[in-house]
């Protein structure tokens, strides 16, 4: 592992402050496509929205060893729920028991569902180079796991209430913000500030026919993406 440059990441690199989790994002253009025949077109700048600058992404596990964008052509159009999670230690919350030691690990974590099957993507990101030109090796684990549909609803609730809790942890955050004066003495604060109060996504980073609703609370909230 190395560490990152005083500066960190770029603008856009999937390790930059704020950035959306990676399975966030998966989670996202599957769920935007699982209805839908996409070209190969569409299909390239989903993955490339996952992947960002980091080298091309790999899948091992119980489907293979074959290049993320071999999987997400797949399951292009043919997911039935897709979601992310953000489990920490001591809450893991929604997380199949086959995957929740490994998901913790990395604090995220996709849940797929085909007419095949369902299945946990771990991604596991070793970092490479030096501080001023740092990368990302990535490689999505994949576990065969019990239909979680239902445990996932159970635990989080629904999107409105993920909105509605977020949108209330982002008026807290931002009322604190706001009482310390930050952007004053920070000036790259400000357009943090701006972005809390906004409740959106990173701009390009989600589908354009997700919802304002779901880009809100999938960017925010503990879990990403709905039945």
């Amino acid at each position: 592992m190395v560490s990152h440059s005083p500066d960190g990441p770029a603008a856009g690199s999937a390790s930059a402050p704020g950035a959306l989790p990676r399975s966030a994002l998966l989670a996202l253009w599957l769920r935007a496509r699982r209805s839908a025949e996409g070209d190969d077109e569409a299909l390239a700048r989903a993955v490339r929205a996952v992947e960002r600058d980091d080298e091309p992404h790999v899948v091992a596990g119980a489907l293979g060893d074959v290049r993320l964008t071999d999987l997400v052509g797949a399951w292009w159009g043919g997911t039935s729920a897709v979601v992310a999670v953000a489990p920490v230690p001591g809450d893991v919350t929604g997380v199949p028991p086959e995957a929740a030691a490994s998901a913790t690990d990395v604090g995220e974590c996709a849940l797929v569902t085909t007419a095949a099957g369902s299945w946990a993507l771990v991604p596991d990101v070793t970092e490479f180079g030096s501080e001023l030109e740092p990368g990302h090796l990535v490689t999505w684990h994949v576990t065969t796991v019990a239909p979680w549909t239902t445990r996932v609803l159970g635990a989080t609730g629904t999107l409105a209430e993920a909105e509605r809790e977020l949108r209330t942890a982002l008026l807290v955050a931002t009322q604190a913000l706001d009482t310390l004066d930050v952007a004053r003495w920070r000036d790259d604060a400000a357009g943090a500030i701006a972005g809390l109060r906004s409740g959106g996504a990173p701009a390009g980073s989600c589908r354009a026919t997700s919802t304002p609703r779901g880009a809100r609370a999938r960017a925010g909230g503990p879990a990403a993406g709905d039945r």
